[in-house]
Order: C-alpha cells, then structure tokens, then sequence
C-alpha cells in the first residue's frame, strides 16, 4: 500500500483508481527519461515518470480520473497525463483540451 492510498481515500478518489494509479508508480515511477535528440525541451516528454494525486476531469473527452505521468521539463502551459482508460498524452495549452498520444505509457516510451 502506498503512502498516499489514506489520503486520497479520504479525498474520496474510488479504490479502483488509486490501484491503478499505484500500479503505474510500481511499474514506471522514479524513471529518468533522456531528452530526444533533436526536438526542443519542451516537446520531448515528462523529464521523468512519477505519480501525483488522481483528479476527476469533466471537462475532458471523455471525462474520468487522470493523473500526472511525470513533470513536465520546462515551463509549459500543458501537462503530461494518464488518462481514465491508461492513454499517455497532455491537458491544458490555448484551449485546455486532452489530447491522448499513445495507447499507454509503456508504448509511448
């Protein structure tokens, strides 16, 4: 059990989306991730894949439970999330819309 699960179970976060949201920490979390050559800081991905605390987002297509694939490398409008179905992509930018990269984040790396 992580040493979140109290917390955001309190937060009223459903069990269902804290063990998914553990079961990435398990599997990807505390990975450092190079920077693609080529492409400017900004674009080449979270710097390096970690967890944050699940939030419901309504205003996304399709809404559900997200949560933060790792920090961003910059300074950026967007963020790099897990989507409610385990896609990889960003929220936020102009117009603060999801847009899904990959089918996980396992694929995308």
């Amino acid at each position: 059990m992580s040493q979140f699960r109290g917390a955001w179970q309190e937060a009223q976060i459903p069990d269902e989306v804290i063990d998914r949201a553990e079961g990435y920490r398990a599997r990807c979390g505390g990975l450092v991730l190079p920077s693609a050559p080529g492409m400017p800081e900004d674009a080449a991905g979270p710097r390096m894949l970690s967890v944050d605390t699940p939030e419901w987002e309504d205003t996304f297509a399709p809404p559900g439970w997200f949560f933060e694939a790792g920090p961003q490398r910059t300074a950026v409008p967007y963020a790099f999330l897990i989507g409610p179905d385990g896609t990889f992509g960003i929220a936020g930018g102009d117009d603060g819309q999801w847009v899904p990269l990959h089918r996980s984040i396992e694929g995308w790396v």
